[in-house]
């Protein structure tokens, strides 16, 4: 194969590879928005944020969100309730106030859902209870969002980046493989030629061995009647 065939077809694979990761990204990432519902939590039914995350994992989510809080505090973990937990923490884009916050992951298989509850020390964040500091957030959890889809999406193209060298690892092995063959079929061109070559020898030393073997038959011949002659007399003309 020579070198513009296999530069035609490592495009080939780089332009299909490209345009179905962009289709599944383009699919999977659609963002979408926070917003407030009650959940019941660890303190009983309370108004909380709430994010649907498309395609992250839980494992994943709960890995972005604490890298993503660790910026105003390291988060506790309350493993009878399945929550993260920290009190008494500054978020300046949220609030004045110190704020206690509790959130949740859940698993939605493959996808997963962020439940994020705030006291700001005198009620649960609400609408009806502190709406600017619900805004403002919705609009952190949003931030996160991004930064989220971010990294998901980061983490699926290193994965194909993967299989694109994959794939053309294993076109580099076809291409070993021919040029194999190839050698495989001059091998045998040059086998056969010999062969070819051996036979008509073998046809002219065939004929030359015939008349070596007529020819001792005759000898023979003649040794046995000189034994059988052996001890008769001549007879005199």
């Amino acid at each position: 194969m020579n070198r513009t065939k296999i530069k035609m077809m490592k495009q080939i694979i780089t332009t299909l590879f490209v345009a179905i990761f962009l289709a599944f990204v383009g699919t999977a990432s659609a963002q979408l928005e926070a917003y407030d519902k009650d959940v019941t939590m660890s303190l009983g039914s309370q108004p909380a944020i709430v994010l649907d995350m498309n395609e992250i994992s839980s494992r994943d989510a709960e890995e972005y969100w604490q890298d993503f809080v660790k910026e105003y505090v390291k988060l506790k973990r309350n493993r009878r309730a399945d929550e993260y937990y920290a009190k008494s923490i500054s978020i300046p884009l949220v609030s004045d106030r110190k704020l206690d916050i509790y959130s949740k992951i859940e698993d939605l298989k493959g996808s997963s859902r962020l439940y994020l509850w705030i006291d700001n020390g005198g009620a649960f964040v609400s609408a009806s209870e502190d709406p600017k500091t619900l805004k403002a957030a919705k609009n952190l959890v949003n931030d996160f969002a991004v930064e989220a889809e971010k990294l998901h999406v980061e983490e699926l193209l290193k994965a194909e980046d993967k299989n694109l060298a994959t794939l053309e690892k294993d076109l580099k092995g076809l291409e070993k493989d021919k040029e194999s063959y190839e050698n495989d079929i001059e091998d045998a061109k040059e086998k056969i030629a010999k062969a070819e070559k051996n036979i008509e020898e073998n046809a002219v030393a065939h004929e030359e061995k015939a008349i070596e073997i007529d020819t001792q038959k005759n000898l023979i011949i003649r040794m046995k009647e000189r034994l059988a002659n052996v001890g008769k007399k001549k007879t005199k003309m």
